[in-house]
């Protein structure tokens, strides 16, 4: 039997679909199905794909996954694919995202910003994640939350409208 991953400070807070993406090389059908037939479990209890690990959890993983474990590797961003930045800090980057260029990707289009962040920050224990998106033919200002807790903020401010967005046209 594998010896169970214990999640990191840094990782607290994904969804566990994205705690084992980053930490194993598989497509992912292939984790859905250990989540989907019990064989991944958290605190010896079963999950689902959109649980949220928490520091200290023990994921157990089938014995056989351990080919394709990534070691943690030291963060080295490669940032010449990403649109402009506008503002950063180190909870938030604000990015200037341009029109044609979707935030997730979708059905005949596999550029996306965020699959242009997964390769600019390969081996990040957590993927900056969009606060709000905009369609894909609309350029504007586009944040991105560097840790769960600053995303899950944003949001609530969005849906309890503490801060509002607007739009400008130029004609």
């Amino acid at each position: 039997m594998a010896q169970p991953l214990l999640v990191t400070a840094e990782e607290a807070g994904q969804k566990l679909l994205q705690f084992l993406a980053r930490r194993f090389d598989e497509p992912q059908g292939v984790l859905h199905r250990w989540i989907r037939t019990g064989q991944v479990r958290i605190n010896g209890g079963r999950a689902k794909p959109f649980d949220r690990v928490d520091f200290g959890d023990e994921v157990r993983v089938p014995p056989f996954a351990g080919g394709g474990a990534q070691a943690a590797a030291p963060v080295k961003e490669d940032r010449s694919l990403l649109p402009p930045i506008v503002a950063e800090t180190d909870e938030l980057i604000v990015f200037c995202k341009p029109a044609g260029l979707p935030v997730h990707p979708g059905t005949g289009h596999t550029d996306s910003l965020t699959a242009r962040l997964e390769k600019s920050f390969a081996g990040a224990p957590f993927m900056p994640a969009p606060v709000h998106r905009l369609d894909r033919d609309t350029s504007g200002v586009l944040m991105f939350a560097r840790d769960p807790e600053t995303k899950e903020l944003f949001q609530s401010h969005w849906n309890e409208m503490v801060t509002r967005r607007g739009y400008l046209a130029v004609v």
